[in-house]
């Protein structure tokens, strides 16, 4: 925690010799429960004014928390953000999706890194979300895959065939970050 006061007359405010100030501080980072009375002091650059300045703890209206654990943290790395609606990450894309879009049966976004280790390289990936999904209304192309042993590759949805409900995903994706294309491909079942 800091306090900058000013310079009478230069900028911002000189208290008087003797002047009571209250400092509320409303948010600490940490476990803190210092008692009633500890007293407090900063570290000053001029010796001079130490002697001039006494902090006191008044109330803890709330205590902090310890910080989490690496291994929580580790964990908490794992799952995208929810923190708002901005979607920057892969994961904060596909749950910008679901958090929009809650009755769809089936949803997965991938980013060009996803489709090129399950297809290979290809320059129409560039900066693309691909996006397979199933809504409850139906309406959209699935693919079925009778056996794993015979792999059945999802097919590239036309943007003229595109359902309601893949309109609305796309302008939901474009409208949280346009730098990307939005590719619809068939889930397979």
């Amino acid at each position: 925690m800091y306090v900058r006061f000013g310079f009478k007359g230069i900028v911002g405010v000189q208290p008087k010799d003797g002047a009571v100030i209250k400092l509320l501080v409303s948010y600490t980072a940490g476990d803190i429960h210092p008692e009633f009375g500890n007293p407090f002091s900063f570290e000053y650059l001029s010796s001079p004014l130490k002697a001039s300045l006494e902090l006191v703890m008044h109330a803890i209206v709330q205590a902090g928390q310890a910080p989490p654990s690496m291994s929580v943290l580790r964990d908490l790395a794992r799952y995208p953000s929810v923190y708002d609606g901005n979607a920057v990450f892969l994961g904060e894309f596909d749950l910008l999706v679901r958090r929009t879009f809650p009755t769809l049966r089936f949803l997965s976004v991938s980013n060009e890194a996803e489709e090129e280790r399950a297809r290979g390289p290809s320059l129409d990936n560039i900066n693309t979300l691909f996006v397979a999904c199933l809504s409850a209304e139906g309406g959209e192309q699935v693919l079925d895959e009778a056996s794993p042993e015979a792999p059945v590759a999802p097919l590239k949805v036309a943007a003229d065939s595109l359902s309601s409900t893949q309109l609305a995903i796309q302008a939901t994706l474009l409208s949280a970050d346009d730098s990307y294309r939005v590719s619809f491909v068939t889930p397979v079942r």
